[in-house]
């Protein structure tokens, strides 16, 4: 076991037989891992490879945030972070378990909403519930966009192309009941960005 240092942070090699997915799972578990950064197939990567990936099972059984990067990042765009989200009550703790994240990168926050023509709200609703979820968040840096497309996966990804940012984040829910949103909005930006993804989970 080899041990280095990358600016005065210590990293510590380990080296597990198992499957990977579970390994890394076990593994932020047994550390008590605040964030886990994993490699991740780029958009143009055969999709056989895509289902079922390291990648998906991580983000869904991970106890802690997980950011998938598919290629060497920009820390000048790192300092952008999309958050798009429903901004409903439910997902708002997985927003506060991001903020240790968003103060030690020190990163600008912009609250997203897509509207869809089949899932369309009033503006003032949308405005309303991220006026809510910022509540209480005054030490952050916190812009809200509402962003009309067509498709909500395409609507984050040309947002956050358009603002170059350097990261997107999505809050996602676990439960069969409520996961056409989030680990379908999730799955799909890994699939057609090569903007690093970083989900967390909320129960």
């Amino acid at each position: 076991m080899a041990t280095h240092k990358i600016k005065n942070t210590p990293v510590e090699a380990v080296v597990e037989i198992g499957v990977p997915s579970q390994v890394l799972v076990d593994l932020a578990f047994k550390q008590k891992a605040d964030l886990i950064v994993i490699g991740a197939y780029g958009k143009n990567r055969e999709p056989g490879k895509f289902i079922g990936s390291t990648t998906q099972k991580v983000f869904r059984n991970a106890p802690c945030p997980v950011l998938a990067v598919k290629n060497i990042v920009d820390g000048r765009a790192m300092k952008k972070l999309v958050f798009a989200s429903l901004f409903n009550e439910a997902s708002k703790p997985a927003f506060v378990r991001l903020k240790p994240f968003i103060k030690n990168v020190r990163t600008v926050v912009h609250f997203l909403f897509i509207n869809t023509p089949e899932k369309f709200i009033d503006t003032g609703k949308a405005e309303a519930r991220m006026a809510e979820y910022a509540y209480g968040q005054e030490e952050l840096l916190i812009h809200r966009h509402i962003y009309n497309h067509e498709e909500v996966e395409k609507g984050i990804i040309a947002f956050a192309e358009k603002e170059k940012a350097g990261i997107i984040a999505i809050a996602s829910n676990l439960r069969k009941s409520n996961t056409a949103y989030q680990i379908g909005v999730t799955d799909t930006l890994l699939y057609k960005t090569d903007i690093p993804i970083l989900s967390v989970k909320f129960e």
